[in-house]
């Protein structure tokens, strides 16, 4: 515990410091620190470590969104906001807030040329980054038409939610599942839900695809909440996108901890698009709400949206522009 005060008091002083090299060795002890933090609170579960990884890594954001880039913005950077929206959807999604990296120049952020490659993954990639990004904002417009709030039109709301749709690149996405093998799922309960798996080249394959599937699943879900003929339907895209995280999980789960960060709100996404269809094409309603707790409960961070059924529905509603979550907006509260 020594060393872990020693390492706040150095975060501390980089924080502060106008120079670029210690901004970002902040970033990086910041981001240990949360990493050490979530382990704590894995293996050691009492109520005051509940949000430290979350109270670090939402250091970080303030951290790059409060600074203008005198030039593009370096890899280190760029790694960290291209974290499965832990620094760019998260605190803002689960707090009725925009993203504090709205700006053109974090918008505009390509990933890092460490983790990404091909021009096709790069993209899907990128899309996901600024749908994380936008999406916050949509949440908040749709939550304020529903309680009554000051709030814009509906129609500028319907229209910014049809430009969030436009963020789309099927070739991309046809490219990688052509990579993507299939194997035999081997899970007795994860069969009952999909008897075939994806098996992926690599974990950054896979992840740069979930963060496309679950970014799209909640900008249509949010498209459907405007129309009023849609609410409660699930489209077949949704069902598709849905199926095919649930496709993933296998691959996930036997590439944990690193292949599951972005699991747990990709499963949340699948709970927010087959609760709205009593018999969804494909799925069993209740059967796949069983199995997405579960595996939720397996995931990289278990608790982050609670535990129950209730809990789950209400973290959905978040996602779909619905009433705010007691248990998500305090860990997510800077």
């Amino acid at each position: 515990m020594d060393s872990y005060a020693r390492a706040l008091l150095h975060l501390q002083r980089a924080a502060t410091s106008n120079r670029e090299r210690q901004l970002e060795d902040a970033i990086a002890a910041a981001d240990n620190l949360g990493l050490v933090e979530w382990l704590l609170r894995t293996r050691y579960p009492e109520p005051g470590l509940d949000k430290g990884c979350f109270t670090h890594w939402a250091g970080i954001a303030a951290l790059i969104s409060a600074r203008t880039p005198a030039r593009k913005p370096s890899e280190l950077i760029c790694a960290s906001i291209y974290t499965a929206g832990i620094r760019t959807f998260y605190p803002a999604a689960f707090t009725d807030t925009p993203s504090l990296f709205e700006a053109r120049h974090w918008m505009d952020a390509d990933p890092p040329s460490v983790d990404v490659a091909p021009v096709q993954l790069s993209r899907l990639r990128k899309l996901a980054h600024q749908l994380f990004i936008c999406l916050p904002r949509l949440m908040h417009d749709v939550r304020a038409l529903h309680t009554g709030g000051p709030a814009q039109p509906h129609a500028a709301v319907l229209t910014l939610a049809e430009a969030l749709l436009r963020f789309e690149d099927k070739a991309a996405e046809n490219w990688l599942l052509h990579r993507v093998g299939l194997a035999g799922t081997t899970n007795h309960d994860d069969r009952r839900i999909v008897s075939t798996s994806f098996l992926f080249p690599s974990i950054s394959e896979m992840d740069a695809v979930v963060q496309y599937w679950q970014t799209r699943l909640m900008a249509l879900r949010l498209y459907a909440v405007l129309t009023p003929d849609r609410a409660n339907t699930t489209s077949d895209e949704e069902l598709r996108l849905a199926k095919n995280i649930c496709m993933t999980w296998q691959y996930a789960a036997a590439n944990r901890p690193l292949a599951c960060m972005s699991m747990p709100l990709a499963l949340l996404t699948v709970w927010n698009a087959v609760r709205h269809k009593e018999r969804p094409e494909g799925f069993s309603k209740r059967r796949t709400r069983a199995w997405v707790r579960q595996s939720i409960s397996r995931s990289f961070v278990p608790w982050m949206f609670g535990e129950s059924v209730a809990d789950l529905d209400a973290a959905a509603n978040v996602l779909s522009g619905g009433p705010l979550f007691e248990y998500t907006r305090s860990l997510f509260q800077a």
